[in-house]
């Protein structure tokens, strides 16, 4: 028992009460938040009764976890009350004034653009004052960021198909309501006018101006299907890419390479961080935050993008650190920060989660896969522990929501992944000689070029394996998961202990 005491240290405790307090806003869907005032009164008392009457540690760390637990409960549901507004006239036809408050979603056949409600012209409707709207505007006339639009047309919820729900996914960017096209009703049909431009941020005016810009010179330097990847690549613009294309990664299982989110970012940077070893540390913290910076600029600085970024510098301030162990307390309370500023996305944000598990993965899974891949030399093995340790973690997750696995994803990754850091790094350096000289651009982007074709001829060629898809949806149910994590965790916790026996040993 007492050996087990010793390694209830504070920074441990605290550890295990942010787990507890996310478990609690996980689980508030299933219970009943008006007993739990009176419970949270209750365990409030008997906390401080042990914490001032007693010194038996784990009487105090027990109620300590269980006050996190409710913590958690409230906490989601204050979020709730003040941020989600439910009383939205829904099924009405609406006018108002509103400011395109993102970076538009441009597809091949519509528009999507978030709008910010700021004048209604209908007194019962003033409940819309600051809210988002997601309006499905046809493709031309484009608008940008900035812009205020007078809109016309009926305001609809977000609906749920085919198992997808639409709803939570916005709720988790506060968007509760959409108008679409409406085409065949002329009485409820979309109208929308321009009004004026450059109503948004300043910053965030320039930066989305530097993207199409950046995204123009791309589209001139390279020919479909290069420019639309090498986009999704270095912007995270999957719906640059064409859906034949699209689905051929997925059945790879090299789609995460045109997704913005933490497995991205966190597999480069931590490839980066291991084969910048030989530097000196500030030296490779320092142009690995530029990277990260100019990444977060290129993207648009949308919310999604900090998050999935300030995860992979974490990497980077684990070079400083010099130990990857501290770490992850590091990393848990940054997700603790962000969960309390919107604990949407640790319910509805599928790229969080998918952030937050890769980078679990790279803390306890990769050290593994790099030690047994070490006889292939410091490039691939990094690449590919980095890869692969992600991708252990974020499996049984993406089997969730998918219900589907890539038999061929770990050939895929081994031959495709490594040039990926490389076709980032030359497609940056090609746009910016092309913003001073065009022709110097084009040959930059040869390397690039090349790399892109072989990763699009390869992928077209993996993808008519038979079979390389696999369907498994009998396991999309949360308990299967459960177990499968749970069988994850008990084999790295026995590996790694194994690893640190034989390095004791040493």
């Amino acid at each position: 028992m007492s050996i087990s005491v010793k390694y209830l240290t504070k920074s441990n405790i605290f550890l295990f009460a942010e787990f507890s307090f996310f478990v609690g806003i996980i689980l508030q869907n299933y219970i009943n938040l008006k007993d739990f005032y009176l419970y949270f009164i209750i365990i409030a008392i008997i906390f401080l009764f042990i914490y001032f009457f007693t010194r038996k540690k784990y009487q105090l760390v027990v109620s300590i976890l269980i006050f996190s637990f409710i913590a958690g409960i409230i906490y989601f549901s204050f979020y709730a009350q003040k941020h989600i507004n439910y009383n939205l006239p829904y099924g009405k036809n609406i006018e108002f004034e509103g400011i395109v408050a993102d970076y538009p979603d441009i597809r091949e056949d519509k528009t999507k653009l978030t709008v910010v409600v700021n004048k209604i012209f209908s007194d019962q409707n003033n409940n819309l004052i600051g809210q988002k709207i997601l309006i499905d505007a046809k493709r031309y006339p484009e608008y940008k960021y900035g812009d205020k639009l007078f809109i016309s047309g009926l305001l609809d919820k977000p609906g749920n198909w085919s198992g997808f729900d639409y709803a939570q996914y916005l709720s988790r960017y506060d968007i509760f309501s959409i108008i679409g096209q409406n085409q065949f009703s002329s009485e409820n049909a979309l109208k929308m006018h321009f009004i004026s431009s450059g109503n948004g941020n300043v910053f965030y005016a320039y930066i989305f101006q530097l993207r199409n810009f950046f995204q123009n010179k791309i589209n001139i330097l390279l020919s479909e299907p290069y420019s639309g990847l090498l986009s999704g690549i270095l912007f995270g613009n999957k719906k640059s890419i064409n859906n034949d294309l699209s689905n051929i990664l997925v059945i790879v299982g090299i789609s995460h390479i045109i997704v913005v989110s933490g497995y991205h970012a966190t597999v480069i940077t931590k490839i980066f961080g291991d084969l910048t070893q030989s530097w000196p540390r500030k030296l490779s913290f320092l142009v690995g935050t530029f990277i990260l910076f100019t990444f977060v600029i290129l993207t648009g600085a949308v919310a999604s993008v900090i998050r999935a970024s300030l995860m992979a510098w974490l990497f980077l301030l684990a070079i400083i650190l010099g130990r990857m162990g501290n770490i992850f307390k590091i990393f848990v309370f940054t997700c603790l920060i962000m969960v309390l500023l919107n604990p949407l996305i640790l319910l509805y944000d599928f790229g969080f989660q998918l952030s937050a598990l890769s980078v679990v993965g790279l803390i306890f899974v990769t050290p593994f896969f790099e030690k047994k891949l070490a006889s292939l030399g410091k490039i691939i093995s990094t690449t590919l522990g980095a890869t692969f340790g992600a991708q252990v973690m974020t499996l049984p997750i993406l089997i969730y929501k998918f219900g589907t696995v890539s038999l061929i994803a770990p050939l895929a990754n081994l031959l495709i992944v490594p040039f990926t850091p490389l076709v980032m790094g030359i497609g940056f350096i090609a746009m910016i000689c092309a913003s001073i000289y065009f022709w110097l651009g084009e040959i930059v982007i040869w390397p690039a070029w090349l790399m892109l074709k072989y990763i699009v001829e390869l992928s077209k060629w993996l993808a008519k394996i038979p079979n390389a898809l696999l369907n498994i949806s009998f396991l999309n149910k949360w308990y299967y998961i459960f177990i499968i994590y749970l069988i994850i965790i008990v084999l790295v916790n026995y590996i790694n202990q194994k690893l640190y026996a034989k390095k004791l040993e040493r």
